[in-house]
């Protein structure tokens, strides 16, 4: 299992109702396109399995077990379209906005960064939307 602040745990399966809840939160206040609860769900499921046999991913998450969470970020292992290279994907990184006032955005970053480093395969994150870009920007430096 990876350690690595003592605010943010690797997500277990009791968390996917969680998980969940903040992704609706994050697909209401940001998404370009519909959502597919069960395609959602799936993917979800898959950072979630204990013994990692479909292992893709992770997600960091602060909060007790099954929630509630204040943050949630989802890392998927992947390639680029042209290289065999792999890298640590940022697919989200939600903060509820009730704890928006506490540095759990960053706290997360720095959880990103450090699995990174820790699987030895670089980070690839971005911001994909045009809500509160400023802000995020500031967060991503």
């Amino acid at each position: 299992m990876i350690e690595i602040s003592d605010k943010v745990r690797v997500a277990v399966p009791q968390d996917e109702e969680a998980i969940m809840d903040l992704s609706r939160l994050l697909h209401a206040e940001n998404a370009s396109a519909s959502m597919n609860e069960e395609k959602l769900r799936a993917m979800i499921r898959k950072a979630l399995d204990p013994d990692k046999s479909t292992f893709i991913g992770l997600c960091g998450v602060i909060g007790p077990p099954g929630g509630p969470l204040a943050a949630v970020c989802y890392l998927f292992v992947a390639q680029l379209w042209y290289t065999d290279d792999w890298h640590l994907e940022e697919v989200f990184l939600f903060v509820h906005p009730d704890y928006r006032r506490q540095p759990y955005g960053r706290i997360m970053m720095h959880f990103m960064k450090a699995t990174s480093e820790r699987l030895q395969i670089p980070l690839l994150t971005g911001i994909v939307s045009n809500h509160r870009t400023e802000a995020k920007v500031r967060l991503y430096e």
